[in-house]
């Protein structure tokens, strides 16, 4: 293994400092050599471990108004779960930014969401850790069938491990989230269920956009799923139950319903479309648009 060393020396009142960085991959050391009174040398060592930053965000499809429904987990849908992090909601992806908030991508990494909306890493880890300077970055947050978003102000990022990482929190309604005002579509990123704000559901295409209604909408994303799953008769039957771990599965409960009870293509309506703030006239065509690239 190559290791790379930075050393940085200063002899001051008899005391000999050096910073010494050695990268393994995340993961780097800070240690420090002082001559005590004896002349002899004391190393110290603390480790560094990328930038870390703490997310929270909570999935409207799940979402009962107090936590995320794990029904996905719960039934065993949800792929790639390291064992020992406890139940959880789903898989999303960090993204961190420089620049801007549609800004270079610079790092990416996939975690996971707990019920409470907290963010894990794979080891378990309460913060992600990243393999970059310390700095200021914008933060983003995607998942497969919601409307990601970023923060509009970058955070610092710090690799001290005795400094508390910071908590971006996009469910708080004070957290900023970059849109575009003058383009209704693309303003309000987050829908606020009383002061909890959540990403918006029914990106059910995978377009980064909800519609019920036009080209590439989610309903007939649901429908054509549904009609075409092998387990359908012949001729297939829209009342079909496709049930596993699917992005036409806007609610996320397990189970691609396109009509009856608990079907998906009413959340896409009444939960996104219709209470969208730019749709200011309630049309069932109305598209909402995520705005961050």
């Amino acid at each position: 293994m190559n290791n790379q060393f930075f050393l940085t020396s200063l002899l001051k009142a008899g005391v000999l400092s050096f910073l010494l960085l050695m990268s393994f991959g995340c993961q780097k050391e800070q240690i420090s050599t002082i001559s005590n009174s004896e002349g002899h040398i004391d190393i110290r060592a603390k480790k560094l471990q990328g930038a870390k930053v703490r997310i929270k965000v909570i999935l409207d499809g799940c979402f009962d108004g107090s936590a995320m429904s794990p029904d996905l987990f719960n039934l065993g849908y949800v792929p790639n779960v390291p064992q020992n992090v406890g139940t959880v909601i789903d898989w999303v992806t960090v993204q961190i930014r420089s620049g801007s908030p549609n800004g270079s991508i610079v790092e990416t990494q996939g975690c996971l969401l707990k019920p409470n909306g907290n963010a894990i890493g794979v080891n378990g880890s309460t913060y992600l850790n990243f393999d970059l300077d310390p700095g200021e970055y914008y933060v983003s947050v995607n998942h497969r069938n919601h409307l990601g978003t970023v923060i509009a102000d970058p955070v610092y990022l710090t690799n001290d491990t005795d400094v508390i990482p910071p908590l971006v929190d996009f469910t708080d309604e004070g957290t900023q989230v970059y849109e575009i005002p003058s383009s209704p579509s693309l303003s309000a990123q987050r829908r606020n269920n009383e002061g909890i704000m959540t990403l918006w559901s029914g990106d059910a295409c995978s377009t980064s956009t909800v519609s019920y209604q036009g080209p590439g909408n989610g309903t007939e994303c649901i429908f054509e799923l549904v009609m075409a799953a092998p387990g359908n008769s012949v001729p297939p039957d829209a009342n079909y139950i496709v049930n596993g771990y699917h992005n036409e599965d806007v609610n996320m409960d397990g189970s691609v319903i396109f009509q009856g009870p608990n079907n998906d293509r009413s959340i896409i309506l009444f939960n996104t479309v219709l209470i969208h703030p730019g749709n200011v006239n309630y049309a069932i065509h109305y598209i909402v648009i995520q705005a961050m690239n």
